[in-house]
């Protein structure tokens, strides 16, 4: 250790310093003059200080003298924040109820007679597609239920008996008796006298498949053979929405 540090170090009380700064400190000012006497003297000054300090008397009251000012500087210190933070949370409760009420104020009112239009606009637009499909072929345009399109799934052509014929397919998840839900699809093929033998159409029943023939009622040359995986084609027609009937 050289001088400039030992008296940059002597500047510092001893308990201040780490145990290796102690012991270079003692070896060094053991070893010159010069930092000996710096030492002594600093050692002199705090020990006339302390003795001073010391002879001083201290008032009766000046530890209860400090606890009540410490205690009333915390206490305005705590009022100050608890002050803060009310006018804080007052404000965000103010903006948080002005949002609110504005936000109440804005809430739509719900047309129900507009929801059942628009349902049911939504249901024609996607069978008039099919109508127009069906007539640009020379078909009638209605089907010979009056099926449900919000279970439309798609219409083209089919393959039917090893001949393509115009079908159009229904699909939908409906609950049974029993509360589960199960997954069916109605295909509707309309077939023509001039592609197929109509007189030997038959309604047949498989186990997980029903075939349902209707002829149209005024066109004799037209029939329309429906493949559908439920029991009966009662999912795919349109119901009243009354729920007891």
């Amino acid at each position: 250790m050289n001088c400039n540090l030992a008296r940059m170090l002597l500047e510092f009380p001893r308990a201040d310093l780490a145990s290796d700064d102690r012991a270079s400190l003692a070896a060094h000012v053991a070893s010159c003059p010069q930092c000996a006497a710096i030492s002594a003297s600093e050692a002199a000054f705090y020990g006339t200080l302390a003795k001073a300090m010391q002879s001083v008397p201290i008032p009766a009251d000046l530890h209860s003298k400090l606890l009540r000012e410490g205690f009333a500087l915390r206490g305005a210190r705590h009022r100050r924040q608890l002050y803060q933070w009310s006018a804080l949370a007052a404000g965000v409760f103010l903006a948080i109820g002005v949002g609110f009420s504005g936000y109440l104020r804005n809430r739509p009112t719900i047309d129900t007679d507009a929801v059942a239009f628009a349902a049911e606009r939504d249901w024609e637009i996607r069978e008039a597609p099919v109508r127009e499909w069906l007539v640009q072929q020379d078909l009638p345009g209605e089907l010979p239920y009056d099926f449900d399109y919000r279970h439309y799934a798609f219409h083209g052509k089919g393959e039917l008996a090893g001949r393509d014929a115009p079908v159009i397919v229904f699909h939908g998840q409906f609950t049974n008796e029993f509360g589960k839900v199960e997954i069916h699809t109605a295909r509707v093929y309309v077939v023509e006298a001039s592609r197929f033998k109509l007189h030997e159409l038959k309604e047949a029943q498989a186990s997980l498949v029903r075939v349902t023939v209707k002829s149209h009622p005024t066109r004799p040359d037209i029939a329309y053979v429906i493949v559908c995986t439920s029991d009966t084609l009662d999912p795919f027609l349109k119901r009243s929405i009354d729920p007891k009937v």
